[in-house]
């Protein structure tokens, strides 16, 4: 399936997936080394992991198209199974049914008014909030999770094994408001 990268928005979950995945600029050396068989200090300085990604993102991998399919394509394949990259994977690949959902639901608050300035506001500040909240929590099933990989201790791991499925919920949650919001912003 190809994707759009065009759409901001999907570019924007992918650099942020990069960045829960791959949270330590050493950690995105050896990946970027090992899989797309580039140097990362020629891409970006050690900064910020925010900065490291956008510049690995948006100045070496988006204006080549090839590159941006190989370093999707390796990010995929490095883990497969981590739930970041499964999150990301049904944000960026929805499926018909949830597509639909959305729309008829956007659908029937639009044919409801169109939003006042103030309104218009509101809803901007709400969903600025969930998406801040969003980013906070998949760092957070990206710390927990690979907790997970290390832990040893039966108990412990069981702990951070129903702590995954909780934060799990919460960003398919939050990611359903978001998509609700974001169609009320856009039809109004």
């Amino acid at each position: 399936m190809t994707i759009d990268w065009n759409d901001t928005d999907k570019c924007s979950k992918f650099r942020v997936a990069l960045e829960a995945v791959y949270f330590d600029y050493d950690e995105l050396d050896r990946f970027v080394t090992e899989k797309l068989g580039e140097n990362l200090a020629n891409i970006s300085e050690k900064t910020k992991m925010s900065t490291v990604t956008f510049k690995l993102l948006y100045r070496w991998a988006k204006p080549d198209e090839r590159k941006l399919a190989q370093l999707f394509a390796a990010f995929r394949a490095e883990n497969p199974d981590h739930p970041v990259i499964k999150a990301l994977e049904q944000q960026i690949f929805p499926t018909p049914e949830s597509d639909q959902k959305v729309v008829r639901q956007g659908d029937q608050r639009a044919a409801s008014s169109s939003l006042t300035a103030s309104q218009r506001h509101r809803y901007q500040q709400r969903y600025d909030t969930l998406q801040s909240e969003f980013t906070l929590r998949f760092e957070k099933l990206s710390y927990l999770s690979k907790g997970l990989a290390i832990e040893v201790n039966p108990a412990i791991k069981f702990q951070l094994q129903k702590q995954v499925e909780e934060e799990e919920k919460q960003l398919e949650m939050l990611e359903t408001e978001l998509v609700e919001v974001e169609k009320f912003l856009q039809s109004g």
